[in-house]
């Protein structure tokens, strides 16, 4: 969350180089939670942010060369704060096969599978602008679809005004295969 002078961080654990892990942030309008393969590793005071139409940007950490180096797969957004528990099925869904989680019927905005050659909103028309980024057909953490990044440039962009901004309630959830340690989402 970027409050137009500094982005606000929140720290989970040590991430595991070349492994997946399901990453899910969640802004309640005044906090940051950080879940990571479905448990809750972090939370933080978060500053009034920005009322923005800023683009969100798949593989960049806020304005400045902060980019993901890594591949990035299923991610999906939300205009609402997900339960601990629908956070629990995304991580168990992209890690098994489970009853299917909160869709666009359920506060989903924009949803981008990558499981093809495009960032296609698989749940309206937020489609996303690849800018560098590379897709591997079976990349993804079932062998579906995902994007490789490469920490300098990379990103998939969405500039769709229908994107919770400003102290609107929200979920963001992906799977990352982060390519060094020190990887920041």
């Amino acid at each position: 969350v970027h409050d137009g002078s500094s982005p606000t961080q929140v720290t989970g654990s040590e991430v595991s180089v070349n492994e997946w892990l399901h990453a899910t942030l969640v802004f309640d309008g005044s906090s940051l939670i950080l879940y990571e393969d479905g448990g809750q590793v972090g939370s933080v005071n978060a500053p009034q942010p920005q009322s923005s139409t800023d683009a969100l940007q798949v593989g960049r950490y806020g304005t400045g060369n902060d980019y993901f180096e890594g591949t990035i797969s299923d991610v999906r957004v939300y205009n609402r704060v997900l339960s601990s528990s629908e956070i629990q099925t995304l991580y168990n869904w992209g890690s098994q096969e489970v009853a299917s989680p909160p869709g666009n019927n359920q506060g989903g905005v924009s949803y981008y599978s990558f499981n093809s050659s495009n960032a296609d909103d698989q749940w309206g028309s937020n489609d996303g602008t690849v800018n560098g980024a590379t897709y591997q057909s079976n990349g993804g953490p079932k062998d579906d679809g995902a994007y490789d990044f490469n920490g300098t440039s990379d990103t998939i962009d969405d500039t769709d005004p229908s994107l919770p901004v400003g102290t609107s309630a929200r979920t963001v959830s992906c799977w990352v295969n982060p390519d060094t340690a020190d990887a920041q989402m």
